[in-house]
């Protein structure tokens, strides 16, 4: 669910050109997110976990900061509540 940025409708409006989503995967479960080039990712473990993000393993109220790739694959190991942050490099 996205919830804040810079330039999508029906969300939280910020300044910076970035873009901020929250999920929740069930164990077993996997998302892919896929961004431009020029763009970083953080993805921060809330709650649960831990999680895989491109095949590295993320702790429980763990992050992960991705710059040189333009998509991730999540793999929830156990229930897990996420924050994903789309920012410019």
């Amino acid at each position: 669910m996205l919830l804040v940025s810079n330039r999508d409708k029906d969300t939280l409006p910020i300044v910076p050109d970035a873009r901020a989503f929250s999920s929740f995967l069930h164990a077993g479960k996997t998302a892919q997110y896929d961004f431009e080039t020029g763009r970083g990712i953080y993805i921060y473990v809330l709650e649960g976990g831990p999680i895989r993000v491109n095949g590295a393993r993320v702790a429980t109220l763990g992050s992960a900061m991705i710059t040189e790739e333009t998509a991730i694959h999540v793999i929830s190991e156990q229930d897990a509540e996420l924050l994903l942050v789309d920012v410019k490099k």
